[in-house]
């Protein structure tokens, strides 16, 4: 089982857990300053050397200083992210006008790419289509130079994926 998220959104979990954590941090700082407040009162000593003066102790300082680069984190990760680039309903309708398009070899390969979620190792292609290494590739590059296709290196083959997100239905001319 794999767990997956966007870059926009663990850049949003990281800032709001960096202020998640600054409020509590804030609520004890003011606890500590009205606490040495209230101690320093009674005390005779000069506020230059006195322990409890009521000042921000530096380990708030530090605290906080960390605070803000969590946060900066997660706005960076959250401003920085890029979304999937989502194909327009033109590109969308190319696409489709351009699969209706294909015949023989291409149209079986493409139908099987399609029966597979979209999606399907390069030599699992091979298997299912029936045809060799060769073939498969030139049709594979004739679908991609159309733009109908990608191939992306996993390991030592190949993932083909379909560009459209939306399967069309299969046309009955697969094997």
């Amino acid at each position: 089982m794999e767990f997956s998220i966007s870059q926009k959104r663990l850049g949003a979990l990281v800032a709001l857990l960096a202020i998640l954590l600054a409020v509590p941090l804030y609520i004890s700082l003011q606890n500590t300053l009205a606490l040495r407040a209230q101690l320093h009162k009674d005390c005779t000593l000069p506020a230059e050397v006195c322990p409890l003066k009521p000042e921000i102790p530096g380990e708030y300082h530090i605290a906080f200083f960390i605070l803000l680069l969590i946060f900066a984190s997660g706005a960076y990760l959250f401003l920085t992210a890029t979304e999937p680039q989502k194909l327009s309903m033109m590109n969308m309708r190319e696409l489709r006008k351009r699969a209706k398009s294909l015949s023989g070899d291409e149209k079986n390969i493409y139908d099987i790419l399609l029966q597979s979620d979209g999606m399907l190792f390069q030599n699992e292609l091979v298997d299912k289509s029936g045809l060799n290494k060769v073939k498969v590739t030139r049709v594979l590059d004739k679908l991609e130079g159309r733009g109908l296709i990608e191939r992306k290196r996993r390991g030592m083959g190949n993932v083909v994926i379909v560009k459209h997100a939306q399967p069309a239905p299969p046309t009955g001319n697969s094997s």
